[in-house]
């Protein structure tokens, strides 16, 4: 039978997780953080608590992703752990919410900073419910939804250069916050009378309350990093290169972000970057001019297609492993037989990404809400699994062993973030959850039938 290929070496699993998770949200999140918080003291809040959860979570699949190498990734850990029922709900989640939402808003941020560089300013960007924008974005999909049934080293290659060009962009914002400091000062935020005190600046106009939704539009930016375990099975060493590419990536990650976040402030007002859709373009045209703003979209543009082409590749492989111990029909569990890849689930995977994206209310911020607290409800339960799974099986060989506590703060957190979210954005967290309920009476129904005994 045909089989996954063991292709991908450390580098190229660095090169993809780095890349997916710089990707769209640093360029897309900043604004809804600021625009939540009120001040930049509780922005900068909010962007430690992102980063401290996502680390705790991280080591969760140190752990678990070299132990448990299969294409399935979490919902081998939740199947082994917790059973059959929960893993298909997993599944369904993933496909309709989490999945769709995740490839959905990076599309609408590849497309608002390509229009970007054919605008006239960057404040006249069209917004996400305009149909030029989602058109933009549902053909970025299905585009790469294409390019990934080809052979999985080519994609592998295709994201090591893409993240490279992230880089070039990284230098570029360095470069404006740099020159920046030479020119006359000319934002009109930060104090300018002596009797204010740069804590008191820092916290002005502060909203505690925006706390919860900014954390999870951080926690959205850093997202990605457990894409790399669906690619396991297509690792050459996957037990001592698991936890080295994940690790790395989030370290390498947390000093781009710093780097990043500090450029923004240099560069622009804070009532720029509340407002600014495209908030990587907005800070170099202040210093640079237009020229320089529409070259900054193009490059913003190719480093969200390098999120969208690691997201994408990792998409299909969990409808694959699904499949192919019965929860989902045999086609999605055939691999092409030259390129080796699961080119039916990617298929599937593409077209759910663009009806989500087809919806009225698909927006950037109301995707932000439909996906994250659904998401994190899984890393929580995927925290849970691991817990388990470290006492239902204790002779399974852990290159990795993760401390106690951080599969507890991400229990913990998750917890919170779903109870806060049913308070702040009832529908939408409705919405979302209602998705991964719908799955109980559909695998009640489909085990009745004896579908999963027949696959």
């Amino acid at each position: 039978p045909v089989t996954l290929s063991r292709q991908l070496t450390r580098l190229d699993g660095l090169g993809m997780t780095v890349g997916v998770i710089i990707g769209s949200g640093i360029f897309s999140s900043p604004g809804i953080m600021l625009d939540s918080t009120g001040s930049v003291g509780l922005w900068l809040i909010g962007w430690i608590l992102g980063s401290f959860i996502a680390t705790m979570s991280s080591l969760v699949y140190c752990e678990l992703a070299p132990a448990f190498p299969g294409a399935g990734g979490d919902r081998d850990y939740i199947h082994s752990a917790f059973g059959p029922q929960l893993a298909f709900v997993y599944t369904w989640s993933m496909f309709f919410v989490i999945k769709g939402g995740a490839q959905a808003m990076l599309g609408v941020t590849f497309a608002r900073y390509i229009l970007a560089a054919g605008a006239s300013n960057t404040s006249s960007v069209p917004t996400d419910v305009d149909w030029a924008t989602k058109g933009l974005a549902a053909s970025v999909i299905l585009l790469f939804m294409a390019s990934n049934c080809l052979v999985v080293k080519t994609g592998a290659m295709l994201q090591n250069t893409l993240t490279a060009i992230k880089a070039v962009l990284l230098l570029f914002l360095v470069a404006g916050a740099i020159y920046s400091t030479t020119l006359p000062a000319s934002h009109s935020d930060p104090p300018s009378s002596e009797h204010i005190h740069p804590i008191e600046w820092l916290f002005q106009d502060s909203r505690p309350i925006g706390l919860t939704p900014a954390t999870f539009a951080a926690l959205w930016a850093f997202d990605g990093w457990n894409d790399i375990v669906f690619m396991s099975e297509e690792m050459k060493n996957p037990g001592k290169d698991l936890p080295v590419v994940i690790l790395s990536s989030m370290g390498i990650v947390l000093g781009v972000f710093l780097t990043i976040n500090i450029c923004y402030l240099v560069l622009l007002p804070v009532s720029v970057i509340k407002t600014s859709h495209v908030i990587a373009s907005s800070a170099v045209e202040g210093v640079f001019g237009h020229t320089a703003a529409r070259w900054t979209s193009v490059l913003v543009a190719i480093s969200v297609l390098g999120s969208l082409n690691a997201s994408t590749m990792a998409g299909g492989r969990y409808l694959y492993a699904s499949a192919r111990v019965g929860h989902l029909p045999a086609a999605l569990a055939r691999l092409h037989p030259r390129t080796r890849t699961p080119v039916t689930a990617l298929l599937l995977q593409g077209c759910m990404s663009v009806a989500l994206l087809a919806m009225p209310g698909a927006t950037f911020a109301n995707l932000v809400s439909f996906f994250g607290s659904s998401s994190w409800l899984w890393y929580a339960v995927t925290a849970l699994a691991m817990m388990r799974l470290r006492y239902s099986m204790p002779n399974v060989i852990r290159p990795f062993r993760t401390p106690m506590c951080a599969p507890l703060i991400v229990v913990v957190v998750g917890a919170y973030l779903l109870c806060s979210e049913l308070l702040t954005n009832p529908y939408s967290e409705l919405a979302s959850i209602g998705f991964s309920l719908a799955a109980i009476p559909v695998y009640l129904l489909l085990d009745k039938f004896c579908f999963f005994s027949s696959n």
